[in-house]
């Protein structure tokens, strides 16, 4: 081949998985950078050592109850954990993984980054699909992290229990995890203002929460649909935890393990699926 034709070669003739993993690598060093994800970094952490530290000498001898789960007399203390983490799952979890979800495509335009990767041969797919593999990848390492330093914390103080077990209760957090920050990628797509950025997590979080449950409970056998009770039925396949829902409106027979998979994979691929929709008309170059 001449050197005329190679000059002629087009960037975007770069195979596919070269620019991905470029551009993956690329937001992945933008979201080492910012200093509010080392800080939810931290709260995520904190969350895990908070769970462990107040199961440690709890007293196991007693039902403990937490919405949605109930843990019967005599249970063990990483069971206990489990509950706590659950508990502060729903209340914490959903505020931390809008603040690091909606930010992604909204954050990326109002400093810049997308209009600098717009004006790459790169396609609106590749940067959207890198940014959301990369937040993803981001927020799991970061609880899988929390979840480790909750184990050893656990295992340092002598709680028994199975360790794989434990690591597989983990993955579940993960993927609750995901499910809840997925809505917040796609919902950044929709945003353009950091004043719409904020009001996102502030509302997102509190919707996940408290508006959520309440519309689908109005039609009890659309509650099923919430990530919470999903986590929390296989949850009872990993602890001896009893699945508790508040409200008795439907037969809990409906939420099987497996109808409560394809719920958290629901939530994590509708709102990404509805963000690429957003993207893939705006004009980033």
């Amino acid at each position: 081949m001449s050197s005329e034709s190679k000059k002629g070669i087009p960037s975007t003739a770069v195979p596919f998985r070269r620019r991905f993993w470029t551009l993956l690598i690329l937001k992945s060093q933008l979201l080492c950078r910012s200093v509010r994800n080392w800080l939810l970094v931290a709260g995520v952490i904190a969350m895990f050592v908070a769970g462990a530290m107040v199961s440690v000498g709890a007293d196991t001898s007693s039902v403990v109850r937490v919405p949605l789960l109930a843990l019967e007399a005599n249970h063990s203390a990483v069971s206990r954990f489990w509950l706590r983490i659950f508990d502060l799952s729903t209340l914490f979890l959903p505020f931390l993984a809008f603040l690091c979800g909606y930010g992604s495509i909204h954050g990326g335009s109002g400093r810049g980054n997308l209009t600098c990767l717009g004006s790459l041969p790169l396609t609106r797919g590749e940067i959207y699909l890198a940014t959301v593999v990369a937040h993803l990848a981001a927020f799991a390492i970061v609880l899988a992290t929390g979840t480790a330093i909750g184990i050893l914390t656990m295992m340092a103080f002598s709680a028994s229990g199975s360790l794989i077990r434990q690591f597989g209760t983990g993955f579940l957090t993960i993927s609750l995890g995901l499910a809840l920050i997925a809505p917040g990628i796609g919902l950044s797509a929709l945003a353009s203002t950091r004043k719409q950025g904020i009001l996102g997590i502030i509302g997102g979080g509190f919707a996940m929460v408290y508006g959520i449950p309440f519309l689908l409970a109005r039609r009890s056998v659309f509650i099923i649909l919430h990530p919470f009770q999903s986590y929390a039925q296989l949850l009872t396949t990993q602890v001896e935890a009893a699945y508790s829902p508040l409200i008795q409106l439907y037969s809990p027979q409906l939420l099987s393990p497996f109808v409560a998979v394809a719920v958290l994979a629901g939530w994590v691929c509708c709102p990404i699926t509805l963000g690429y929709l957003c993207v893939r008309n705006e004009v980033i170059g």
